[in-house]
């Protein structure tokens, strides 16, 4: 407990002197990285995925940004796609059973841009707002069947992209986008 206490403090201290050290000017800025009418593309995995089973397909997404500013601010429009699958072949009392559970998210992302003047990165917190499609496929003891599902979407968070190239980077979201609480991989800037 008191390891716990001492990392929130110096988390908070962090958090208070980056804040001290930013102005309010680049409120109104795009990260270098990433300016004004410009996209950004990201392709990525999962780190984890919700649902019980095996892993078929892990979750995989893929977004698109356009940078644009309202009201004068860095905000960003988009969307973005998720795919995963997952299922199971065991027996319960005697009898085989097999299911695949899928799910597809489909959704527009409204996102906000931080600027800390680093080159090449570009640090963003991001809504998300769609559909989520979910359908199983089941077998059991000769019979089988399908159902389907679907629900709104709606998610959270955090990101941040690292240009190495001006064009080819890398990126990681934290919060729940599409499918997954994390997904990290390549990031394409044009």
């Amino acid at each position: 407990m008191k390891k716990m206490f001492f990392a929130l403090i110096f988390c908070v201290n962090i958090t208070a002197f980056s804040l001290f050290a930013f102005e309010a000017e680049d409120l109104t800025k795009y990260p270098s990285a990433v300016p004004a009418n410009s996209f950004a593309v990201n392709i990525g995995i999962g780190l984890n995925y919700p649902k019980d089973g095996n892993l078929i397909v892990p979750p995989l997404s893929a977004s698109v940004d356009y940078n644009l500013p309202i009201g004068g601010l860095p905000f960003f429009l988009g969307g973005i796609v998720g795919f995963y699958s997952s299922g199971e072949d065991n027996s319960l009392l005697g009898a085989k059973y097999e299911y695949t559970y899928s799910n597809l998210d489909l959704g527009f992302r409204i996102g906000y841009h931080f600027n800390w003047d680093v080159d090449g990165l570009d640090t963003y917190a991001v809504g998300t707002f769609g559909y989520q499609a979910e359908w199983l496929e089941w077998k059991s003891g000769g019979l089988s069947g399908d159902d389907s599902d679907g629900s709104l979407l709606f998610g959270a968070a955090v990101g941040a992209r690292w240009f190495f190239t001006p064009v080819i980077g890398v990126f990681m979201e934290l919060g729940y986008s599409a499918l997954s609480f994390a997904s990290t991989g390549l990031s394409i800037h044009f």
